[in-house]
């Protein structure tokens, strides 16, 4: 297995990401677990046989005697579709997300940082209460509530692909998921 790192300049929307994919870390250390966060240029993807696999971005190592893949969002629910309001996920992201899930043999995460809850978009204040998480496999299992054409970024460069949709009440606050049985 070998891993290229694309090189190409970061927009603005992944240095933001970016910047909230190093708070998750140091979060999750400060609350006594390992983290390992993979380096972007702008995709970290590894080579395998049936092709290559984009990797996600940190890896949670060892918490209860597990490790989980995580991929780290800074977003607010949208509501134009769902009262309760949604979270989107790239379909082609998903569909690595499962790859890499049995290439590995590991779990992931879908792990949001609620800026609206935080206070808006631009605030850079870390708050666990902030952060939010499902496992993909609730994913899996859920059907979508619906599938819509919307931006993303695709090898360094914005694209319009499939999104996914899921209802936001189907995440539980990070902290909750530490104490739960499933964690």
């Amino acid at each position: 297995m070998a891993t290229n790192l694309n090189k190409d300049r970061q927009s603005p929307d992944r240095a933001l990401g970016g910047f909230w994919e190093c708070q998750f870390v140091n979060l999750v250390v400060s609350l006594g677990m390992g983290c390992h966060r993979f380096a972007k240029a702008p995709s970290p993807i590894i080579e395998t046989p049936t092709g290559p696999i984009i990797l996600a971005d940190c890896w949670l190592l060892q918490y209860r005697g597990a490790s989980w893949l995580c991929e780290i969002k800074h977003k607010a629910p949208y509501y134009g579709h769902s009262p309760g309001g949604e979270y989107g996920f790239e379909q082609y992201r998903l569909h690595h997300i499962q790859q890499l899930e049995q290439w590995v043999n590991q779990k992931a995460l879908y792990v949001i940082h609620n800026h609206e809850r935080a206070g808006g978009r631009d605030i850079r204040v870390n708050r666990k209460q902030d952060w939010e998480v499902l496992p993909f496999a609730t994913c899996y299992a859920y059907e979508h509530t619906r599938k819509a054409i919307g931006p993303s970024y695709v090898n360094g460069k914005k694209k319009m692909v499939p999104i996914y949709y899921w209802p936001a009440r189907l995440w539980q606050p990070f902290t909750l998921w530490l104490t739960s049985e499933h964690a």
